[in-house]
């Protein structure tokens, strides 16, 4: 079994070195690659712990009222970070078009739209 990927003190380290080692190349100034790194590495520790706290705190509690079983939630995962990056940050996707697209990976529908309603509807609170 797989192991479960966590957030943990070390992750940003351990980003950061994976960055670096994928946009070292020779003939590159060094202050280039550390700025991109660190450029880089501050959008993923900002997105990881949004992204992270909506899924935790908004969707699986629906996806447990609703008796979805564990094994779905990685579609549902997916469905809402796709929300979150193509819909209310980008605008490059309309929620029905999303919505649609999910269904024909075997969602639910009704899930589906309740996600979307609770993450949609916190973010007009906070604006």
């Amino acid at each position: 079994m797989a192991r479960k990927r966590r957030f943990r003190p070390t992750s940003i380290d351990r980003y950061r070195l994976k960055a670096y080692r994928v946009h070292y190349m020779p003939g590159i100034p060094e202050s280039v690659i550390l700025s991109v790194v660190e450029n880089q590495t501050a959008s993923f520790a900002s997105g990881f712990g949004l992204y992270h706290r909506i899924w935790v705190e908004r969707v699986v509690p629906i996806l447990k009222r609703h008796n979805v079983p564990s094994l779905e939630y990685a579609k549902y995962k997916a469905f809402t970070n796709e929300l979150l990056s193509k819909v209310t940050e980008k605008g490059t996707i309309d929620i029905e078009a999303l919505i649609t697209k999910w269904v024909g990976q075997r969602c639910d529908p009704e899930i589906l739209r309740e996600i979307a309603e609770a993450i949609l509807s916190k973010k007009e609170e906070h604006e």
